[in-house]
């Protein structure tokens, strides 16, 4: 996949290249943001199901899941902030005209708000408060302790909002996951 080839060319590029050093931005492990970022396409379509169109569902439920499993591992061990952006309907050639005119222009997500969001998980800080965009409650970003990464960020309108993977179900599940990837455990 993609996010290998990116991992694989950012563990050859020097740490002291502007934007890459702990002063100006960061790799990770304590930096202020900036550093290494890959920042996934989903959309809102990978958090909810959309009966219209169960392929395309399946599929940026896919890249959300993708990001998820690596995001620890990426940036425990290389550094490198691994996010995804979920947008909302954003006229694009998934559905023809006709159809797109169905939507309501305030329902629509704004392309210079996507461009925002991407901009800031890039640079790894987010200046709207927590309390104004968490959903789901804290974040593996730590609430704010390091650079935003490990998040799906849905975008609707002119607004972003971070949603965490669900809670375990159980201890025996949360034993069970764990045990899958050394990098989550507490």
């Amino acid at each position: 996949m993609t996010a290998y080839l990116a991992q694989h060319y950012f563990r050859q590029t020097p740490d002291s290249l502007p934007g890459l050093d702990g002063e100006a931005g960061g790799t990770g492990g304590g930096g202020g943001g900036g550093g290494k970022s890959i920042v996934m396409t989903a959309s809102s379509g990978g958090i909810y199901p959309s009966g219209m169109c169960p392929l395309y569902t399946a599929a940026k439920h896919g890249v959300v899941g993708f990001m998820r499993a690596i995001a620890p591992s990426f940036y425990k061990n290389d550094g490198i902030r691994v996010n995804a952006i979920c947008p909302g309907p954003l006229r694009t050639g998934l559905l023809p005209d006709a159809q797109w005119d169905l939507f309501p222009p305030e329902q629509m997500t704004d392309v210079n708000k996507v461009a925002a969001v991407v901009m800031m998980l890039i640079e790894g800080k987010d200046s709207v408060p927590a309390t104004e965009t968490r959903i789901d409650g804290e974040g593996m970003d730590r609430g704010g302790k390091d650079p935003l990464w490990g998040n799906a960020v849905e975008i609707s309108a002119q607004r972003h909002y971070y949603r965490d993977a669900p809670r375990w179900s159980d201890e025996t599940m949360e034993k069970n996951m764990l045990a899958c990837d050394p990098t989550l455990s507490k």
